[in-house]
């Protein structure tokens, strides 16, 4: 246990990995949010952890019940691989730099909203701000990105770096 983390090395075996242990882990934590990492060789417990870690922080404070990480596949990426992660973000999020810090976190956050959702409604609900909002800030950021933001493969890159930006694991 750990800033407020409890973390369970669970052996299983059977046909259906991670499924039995959420299933317990399911009643244990009494709805409270939880993520069973992939079954793996006990070599393996730490990159399993780690990505666990990373769908439990990405999924934030409002998660409840039992997630499973293999449910959430960037997560290895990001989880397992901090230096592209980094790499990727300073590479990719460069056009933010220009901002103040508050609009570089505002627009960090509208975009990756954006890019989970694609329509200025779903965003705002999701940000819990106005259309309008969204709207404007995706103008700013269709300025400082230009036609990127229209190509797939450069957004999927954006929302691994904007993700992967997110999510900095827990110190041991």
């Amino acid at each position: 246990m750990s800033a407020n983390r409890v973390r369970v090395l669970v052996a299983e075996t059977g046909s259906a990995p991670g499924r039995n242990a959420a299933t317990a882990l399911g009643a244990a934590f009494c709805g409270s949010p939880a993520v069973v990492g992939p079954s793996v060789p006990l070599a393996l417990a730490g990159p399993s952890l780690r990505w666990a870690e990373y769908v439990l922080t990405e999924l934030g404070r409002n998660a409840r019940g039992v997630h499973r990480a293999v449910d959430h596949p960037a997560g290895w990426i990001l989880a397992n691989n901090r230096q592209v992660a980094d790499s990727l973000a300073a590479a990719l999020l460069e056009p933010l730099n220009r901002c103040t810090p508050l609009r570089r976190e505002q627009l960090e956050t509208t975009l990756l909203a954006w890019l989970q959702w694609r329509a200025a409604p779903e965003v705002a609900r999701a940000l819990n701000v106005h259309p309008q909002t969204v709207r404007y800030r995706m103008r700013r950021l269709h300025a400082l990105f230009g036609q990127a933001l229209s190509e797939p493969d450069i957004c999927l890159a954006l929302e691994l770096a904007l993700r992967g930006r997110r999510f900095r694991p827990p110190q041991p």
